[in-house]
């Protein structure tokens, strides 16, 4: 082999590199084995912040749906009881003619408790780190037992479903009764009207001038005791009603805030929060004086405590 010929073949086989398994096999499968997982990682807590953040905000439109609703139920009732507000007598045939009849359909109200479900017994965001640094240390260091909230003081606030569910069931049963009560009234003062031949109220309230004995003598008894049940059952629950529905205005935004996390939901997306102080709506929280349940008793037969338990709420 010539001298130039040898000179060639030593250049090309120090051209020639070695094979490192670790440097030409392991490290590339590893880098792409390792960008491939943090990749998909990274994807996961992005769709799962991004899915977490939906459902938050998803919680503050079904709690400010729900106070939008409860409003405007309030608002309605507030409406039907500005019209006897003053009301002081305690007669039960002069109550029941002085409530003007409610004239239209109202809606029914529709809030669907089960959409709530992320209301909790106990405040579970949002909470401050003293206080959870406080509940690390009793509980997982110390081993304190964690006492759950009592059945009771469930009961008594709006993190409880079954009070939702009745004050949502008592506003529409007091349309129902106000719907049944407009032809019974109509049809009771059409009789009045006939026979002193006026159209208005008994007493100082409007200008009907019919004596209670002339009353009972004109209505039949069954038609009359339908009249005064009804009536001061709405009189006595739209009371309830609007002290409930007042309550869970002020109460429940912030009890729906306690199991939402504000942090994600962004500053555009905040919980309603409706305050009224007006003359009109601070008068019509004040109850109506209550009948004089001797006469109830005595109008409708039924025993005093009886009544006085059928027209309390």
């Amino acid at each position: 082999m010539s001298q130039d010929a040898l000179l060639i073949a030593q250049a090309i086989s120090q051209l020639k590199q070695e094979i490192n398994p670790l440097k030409d096999y392991i490290f590339p499968l590893a880098v792409s084995f390792l960008s491939a997982f943090f990749g998909g990682v990274s994807a996961y807590y992005f769709n799962r912040r991004q899915e977490n953040i939906k459902n938050e905000r998803e919680k503050v439109s079904i709690a400010n749906k729900t106070l939008i609703l409860m409003l405007a139920a309030l608002n309605e009732l507030i409406a039907i009881k500005s019209n006897y507000y003053m009301m002081t007598s305690t007669e039960p045939i002069e109550r029941a003619l002085s409530l003007d009849p409610v004239v239209g359909m109202h809606d029914k109200l529709k809030v669907d408790v089960f959409l709530l479900g992320f209301v909790k017994y106990r405040p579970t965001e949002n909470i401050k780190f003293y206080k959870r640094f406080f509940c690390f240390i009793k509980h997982s260091v110390l081993r304190r037992k964690n006492i759950s909230p009592s059945d009771v003081s469930v009961g008594y606030s709006w993190r409880n479903y079954n009070r939702i569910n009745a004050c949502v069931s008592n506003c529409n049963y007091i349309f129902e009764l106000l719907a049944t009560r407009l032809p019974l009234d109509t049809e009771i003062k059409d009789s009045i009207v006939a026979v002193t031949g006026t159209s208005a109220k008994d007493g100082a309230v409007g200008k009907i001038t019919v004596s209670k004995e002339l009353f009972l003598k004109t209505i039949k008894p069954s038609t009359f005791v339908r009249y005064i049940d009804i009536t001061e059952t709405i009189i006595s629950l739209i009371d309830h009603v609007i002290i409930e529905l007042d309550s869970f205005m002020r109460e429940f935004p912030e009890i729906a805030q306690s199991n939402i996390d504000l942090k994600l939901v962004g500053k555009g997306f905040r919980l309603v929060v409706i305050k009224n102080d007006s003359p009109l709506y601070l008068n019509c929280l004040k109850p109506i004086n209550q009948p004089d349940f001797e006469l109830i008793s005595k109008y409708i037969g039924m025993p005093v405590d009886e009544a006085e338990k059928r027209f309390t709420f």
